[in-house]
């Protein structure tokens, strides 16, 4: 039987004000890059997030899939072991891994205050999302990364970094036609109710 399991990441920051956001870029093109390539036969859905707030779990980045139970005792020990994770706890810069079961319901990892409906279906939209970025991440590098048995973490911050801004780069000047277009072309472009909490960092930088 199929679980949903979160594998959150929780990353320290200097101040609330300055987040690392280059370790989550880190994580997703070694860590996630690999898991996934080693397990995809056994896992049906899977997605990323990113956060960072002023509350308990600060800068977290996640890694949820589902799965088989077994398939989650594997991932654990992978992840566990992995020399990305290595580096960033030897570095201080990972406070916490936190690894959960989720629920087995397709629909336990979507917001419980959406329809029934739309929490069903949202885990294949956010699963193509995060195909599409971690293609784009590949996509975007134009040098080998670090090798992860060498490289300091100076080298990694670098090269992460500067992958990051080109991510971001891809969002601000293509994202209105490549994202947003295309997804109202789905929905017969039909107005959105825009809610300013959801949208309002993102319509800012328009």
């Amino acid at each position: 039987m199929n679980n949903w399991y979160e594998h959150l990441f929780r990353i320290n920051r200097l101040d609330n004000a300055n987040t690392r956001w280059w370790i989550d870029i880190f994580l997703f093109d070694t860590v996630v890059r690999e898991c996934l390539a080693t397990n995809s036969g056994n896992i049906n859905i899977w997605r990323i997030h990113r956060r960072a707030a002023d509350d308990q779990a600060g800068h977290q980045y996640s890694l949820f899939y589902y799965s088989p139970h077994e398939l989650f005792e594997v991932v654990k020990s992978f992840i566990a072991d992995h020399k990305a994770v290595k580096i960033l706890q030897s570095e201080n810069l990972l406070r916490e891994l936190i690894q959960n079961s989720k629920g087995k319901e397709i629909e336990a990892t979507s917001d419980p205050s959406w329809p029934v409906s739309l929490q069903r279906s949202w885990p294949y939209f956010i699963m193509g999302t995060s195909q599409m970025a971690l293609e784009l991440i590949a996509n975007l590098q134009d040098s080998s990364r670090p090798d992860l048995e060498s490289a300091s973490i100076n080298e990694c911050e670098l090269y992460y970094s500067q992958l990051m801004v080109k991510f971001i780069d891809v969002w601000k000047t293509w994202g209105s036609h490549a994202f947003f277009h295309h997804i109202n072309a789905v929905f017969g472009y039909s107005p959105l109710i825009a809610k300013p909490n959801y949208v309002a960092g993102m319509l800012a930088s328009f």
